[in-house]
């Protein structure tokens, strides 16, 4: 190896001898590479005497092209142009001496998280040793989101791993996979695993290094339920759920007019999950309600705060991606948007598709755009999406996560409350194998509503009765037992649900001691007879009992959920060993309600009933008007409702179903109420 000895070496053209009639450096190096692998890099020998010989020469300057010269014996095919991302790199080290050198070191705020908060110290006055020169490591502290994403790129045969900072497009080369078809990644935000697909193999990749290990198996076949066999091996979106770790694909089906599949994959196994859709439906189609055809799907992504499926979809030569939302249970897609930035300009050739644990939606450009491989945000409610930052390394980006936070954990016991204090003391031991239900709390009322507050996973207790759980969200969540397992002729001693407050969080957050205990304390009361009937829009409950000793009364008890229920009346027992009877009439009954009796004894231990549910066919409301709307100009809007019930909450949503105003309002049943909401710190928008 050697130099040419030039102060501004000129760019090489295909005359004969431009290589042998160039000037050289007398600095040598001997260099012997060994094996040659493909794919691989390979750093040479040190050229530091060659370097100083060219660019000590008189009239070089700063900016000054050089020229390094190779020669030997035998073959060698290597990448050495500009523009591949494998290009040949100077790797340059140089020392000075900086023994008492003043340094005043900060962390650029435009680095961190716009509500992260530097911690410690906000900046460090640092002197180099005055003993030895060298390294030292000064650590800063932060307290905030993480604000990183990865990106793979796929060019040229082989693929690469970097990463940016989501704030300011700052980024780095990790290494590569060698691997040669990856097309999506995903995070797996419960063990913080990069998983990624090249072709029809999942692989873990090293967040450090690159490499890529591939699972055991091939995904393999997956079959629609109707003996329609597809070999899954064109996998090109990739993502975990955060709230259950279940890995979801989407394949890639060639040909105008094909939709492409949705899918799980065992990340154990590396195989298609079977029965993912129902007995013997393996994958389903990704595919427009209407005629609409959406062929062609680059990504998919789940969000972290609302467990809705978004994927970039786009048709053959149609010059535009598209949002959308995909049903994971049926892969119909509802469209969001064309993708545009602020000023109405296509965002096209979107590759990937990746949700931090805010649920910000971040995305990925390849090279058939400018800026190409670059990440952009993207509104996921308008689909309006703004630059953040290009990659300086390699080409062709197919795919990007931002699922990079510490997960946020819950756990707690089910045990035999012996002694009905709801505190697990010695000797009252843990319960096995009770499922503990996880529900998202959409509406953020802390309690858990049937119907809008979806279930989201579900963990069972150990030998102990311990129970934990982990999700790469911040959200609310809910938890309630599953009654239907514990011992015949015991009821729980505590309320049937837990809270863990995770929003607005920057995870790492810990919630322990959400418990449930239960027994079987006998009550002196022996209830023959409970029922619960309609009448016209109300409820008429009426039991009867036939001993009541030392029996103090009875907790009337109503819930829309069959989970968290509510004292409605209370009724004191009469006593004595005869037949007693008793009604109550619920006027303030719901389209679904649950009902059951808390009955009490003068010690204050208690039972619970069995559950009635009754549904109520009588509309709630009669009329309902918001005025004025759309509200442009206003700082308040009017309601006016007839309502057959006793209201006391009213709450106004955003599209994601966030809660942005809360108002406490008293009404009057069976007569016209209203109301005014103030809606001046509401930014424009839809509600």
């Amino acid at each position: 190896i050697t130099g040419e000895l030039s102060v501004n070496s000129s760019v090489f053209v295909s005359n004969n001898l431009d290589i042998t009639d160039r000037d050289t450096t007398l600095a040598t190096a001997n260099w012997i590479p060994g094996d040659w692998t493909a794919n691989d890099f390979y750093n040479s020998v040190d050229l530091s005497n060659i370097l100083n010989e060219q660019i000590s020469q008189t009239g070089w300057t700063e900016n000054s092209p050089v020229t390094i010269l190779l020669s030997g014996d035998g073959i060698r095919n290597a990448w050495s142009f500009n523009g591949s991302g494998k290009e040949p790199v100077l790797h340059v080290e140089f020392s000075k001496n900086l023994l008492g050198t003043h340094y005043l070191l900060a962390i650029d705020s435009n680095s961190i998280d716009s509500m992260a908060s530097i911690s410690f110290p906000e900046a460090s006055n640092y002197i180099f040793p005055t003993s030895s020169p060298g390294a030292s490591d000064i650590n800063f502290a932060f307290s905030g989101e993480t604000v990183y994403c990865y990106g793979l790129s796929d060019d040229l045969e082989i693929s690469g791993l970097s990463i940016m900072n989501r704030m300011n497009g700052d980024n780095i080369f990790i290494g590569l996979l060698n691997r040669s078809n990856v097309e999506s990644a995903a995070i797996n935000s419960k063990t913080r695993e990069l998983y990624a697909a090249d072709g029809g193999t999942i692989g873990n990749v090293d967040r450090i290094t690159g490499a890529f290990t591939a699972l055991p198996n091939d995904v393999g076949d997956g079959d629609d339920g109707n003996g329609n066999i597809v070999n899954i091996d064109d996998i090109d979106g990739l993502t975990f759920d955060p709230f259950n770790g279940k890995l979801w694909g989407s394949h890639r089906v060639s040909g105008s007019g094909e939709y492409d599949l949705l899918f799980q994959i065992d990340i154990n196994s590396g195989l298609i999950k079977e029965d993912a859709f129902g007995p013997g439906i393996d994958y389903v189609e990704i595919s427009n309600a209407d005629s609409t055809i959406v062929e062609d799907i680059d990504d998919i992504a789940i969000n972290p705060l609302t467990n809705k499926m978004f994927a970039i979809a786009n048709t053959s030569n149609s010059g535009f991606d598209i949002l959308v939302n995909v049903d994971k249970a049926t892969g119909l897609i509802t469209i969001i948007d064309t993708i545009r930035d602020a000023g109405g300009n296509l965002i096209t050739d979107i590759e990937g598709l990746g949700f931090t644990n805010q649920g910000i939606l971040s995305a990925v450009t390849g090279n058939n755009f400018s800026p190409e491989n670059s990440i952009f945000h993207i509104d996921p409610l308008t689909a309006t999406g703004s630059f953040i930052g290009e990659f300086g390394f390699g080409n062709d980006y197919e795919s990007c996560d931002c699922l990079t936070v510490a997960n946020n954990d819950a756990s707690g016991v089910v045990f035999e409350d012996l002694d009905g204090d709801q505190i697990q003391g010695p000797g009252e031991n843990g319960l096995q194998g009770v499922s503990i239900y996880i529900y998202l709390d959409e509406d953020g009322d802390g309690m858990i509503d049937l119907g809008s507050d979806p279930i989201v996973d579900s963990v069972d207790t150990d030998i102990d009765g311990l129970w934990s759980y982990a999700v790469g969200s911040n959200v609310d969540l809910l938890f309630a037992v599953n009654e239907a397992e514990i011992p015949a002729g015991n009821s729980l001693t505590t309320d049937n649900l837990e809270t863990a407050l995770f929003a607005g969080g920057i995870g790492g957050a810990s919630d322990p001691a959400n418990n449930f205990g239960y027994n079987n304390i006998i009550l002196p009361v022996s209830l023959v007879s409970f029922s619960a009937k309609q009448s016209s829009c109300f409820t008429d409950l009426e039991w009867t009992a036939e001993v009541e000793e030392n029996f103090a009364f009875y907790e009337i008890q109503r819930s829309l959920d069959g989970l968290n229920y509510e004292t409605i009346h209370m009724v004191f027992g009469q006593g004595g060993n005869h037949l007693k009877s008793y009604s109550y009439t619920d006027r303030l009954a719901s389209a679904s309600n649950f009902y059951r009796l808390k009955m009490v004894d003068n010690d204050q231990t208690f039972e619970y009933s069995e559950i009635r549910e009754l549904s109520i066919d009588c509309d709630k409301f009669t009329s309902i008007s918001i005025f004025p709307n759309p509200a442009q100009v206003v700082e308040v809007i009017n309601l006016e409702f007839f309502a057959k019930e006793d209201l006391s909450k009213l709450v106004i949503n955003d599209m994601l179903g966030r809660p942005v105003v809360k108002k406490e309002i008293v009404t009057i049943p069976f007569v016209n109420n209203a109301t005014q909401v103030e809606i001046s710190d509401l930014v424009p928008g839809t509600y």
